[in-house]
């Protein structure tokens, strides 16, 4: 049995003519010629690597397309009928009511929770409910990492961060409804580490949960995105971020100056920890 994926996904905007696929490879069975489609390998061929990364990061929220063999309805919960577990044996004692999901989390200095749920890193679209709601139901929230780069108001001294007022509203929002359980906790991958953004928060802020990523999105890849201008990649490389091609290499300048206009990526640094340094 083959669970390899279709070549198309609503994650980089790829679609297949026929509902008819090829399990082996996931093209259409019948590839033709006059194809009006775009699937991933059409979209390789003229865009390269850019198949690999989200067709629209800062408006959309991703999930797994994969196909898992096994589902959420093949697990069943089976209820007791006799006695009772983590209540006095009373029919006016146990009841749902009475439920405590009462948690921790972490040695050092724990953290108490309402529920056992730590809410995913999310840093756009509708943080601001997200964040209340973790606060309210007394649970943990996590603000994604490389959130400076989406905040317009940010601003930097010799290459650290100095203010992020996206950072702080953030945090706040969360504080409004802080009821003692749970926490907010900040992401912060290499760029972040180098920017200061950890001492910042820490700090300033008052921040006192974080999360190194040891990895862009827990994995061995690098966090690119599309820029749109060549004043973007240069005001995006003056804050300290890596941006291929380089928009101050001459022959960029000469490419600029016969009106061609390449396209700028940026991108964010791969990991180089070391054991000693963590």
């Amino acid at each position: 049995m083959s669970y390899s994926p279709d070549l198309s996904s609503g994650f980089n905007g790829t679609r297949l003519r026929t509902p008819n696929h090829a399990s082996c490879s996931g093209m259409c069975s019948d590839c033709v010629q006059e194809c009006p489609a775009l699937c991933e390998i059409g979209l390789s061929a003229i865009r390269g690597t850019e198949a690999a990364y989200p067709a629209n990061p800062n408006g959309s929220q991703f999930a797994s397309e994969k196909k898992y063999p096994i589902d959420f309805s093949d697990f069943n919960i089976n209820g007791r009928v006799f006695g009772a577990r983590g209540l006095p044996e009373d029919a006016d004692i146990a009841h749902p009511l009475s439920v405590d999901l009462s948690c921790s989390f972490g040695i050092a200095h724990p953290v108490a929770q309402k529920m056992p749920l730590i809410l995913p890193a999310v840093a756009k679209l509708n943080w601001q409910d997200y964040y209340a709601g973790a606060a309210i139901a007394g649970v943990t929230a996590v603000i994604g990492e490389a959130v400076v780069n989406k905040d317009s108001g940010a601003e930097f001294s010799n290459g650290r961060l100095t203010y992020s007022p996206l950072i702080k509203d953030m945090i706040s929002r969360f504080r409004v409804y802080d009821r003692g359980y749970g926490d907010i906790v900040l992401q912060a991958n290499y760029d972040d580490v180098s920017f200061g953004v950890l001492e910042y928060a820490i700090e300033k802020l008052g921040v006192k949960s974080v999360e190194l990523k040891l990895g862009q999105a827990a994995k061995g890849i690098q966090a690119v995105s599309k820029t749109m201008s060549y004043e973007e990649a240069t005001a995006i490389k003056a804050k300290g971020r890596m941006v291929y091609p380089d928009p101050a290499s001459p022959e960029i300048q000469k490419m600029l100056s016969s009106g061609f206009k390449p396209v700028f990526r940026a991108m964010g640094r791969l990991p180089m920890y070391r054991e000693e340094s963590l």
